[in-house]
């Protein structure tokens, strides 16, 4: 895909993505995964 093909797609979810978020927020022990190497443990 093209980054104009992403945007578009992008697009089309933008409604939808802060509905994402509350559902995630709001589900009971949900935690981000956490890569170690981009927070820096070892």
């Amino acid at each position: 895909m093209t980054a104009a093909q992403i945007r578009r797609y992008a697009e089309r979810w933008k409604p939808w993505r802060s509905y994402a978020l509350l559902h995630i927020w709001y589900t009971h022990g949900w935690q981000p995964s956490m890569d170690s190497e981009i927070a820096g443990i070892q």
